[in-house]
């Protein structure tokens, strides 16, 4: 996964320089410099690194508007 986005008490904050090096679960453990502003309750939004990654795991995949509004249901054909 990569770190697309943060928010603090709702408002974005500057994207880090942070890196996935491990994941367990649904828990990513990141990599983050010491000038980098995360705290305890920030939201940090990941994305896929590589589609194959995420999509073969799902029978359907959602599609969203700007609003972050479900409008699509995308069924997947994986073996």
């Amino acid at each position: 996964p990569m770190v697309l986005a943060v928010f603090r008490t709702g408002k974005p904050l500057p994207v880090p320089h942070a890196e996935v090096f491990k994941l367990n679960d649904q828990h990513a453990f990141l990599s983050i410099a010491p000038s980098d502003d995360i705290a305890v309750g920030d939201i940090i939004e990941f994305g896929i690194s590589h589609p194959c990654t995420c999509l073969d795991r799902y029978r359907v995949i959602f599609g969203v508007d700007a609003a972050g509004h479900v409008r699509h249901a995308f069924p997947t054909y994986f073996g």
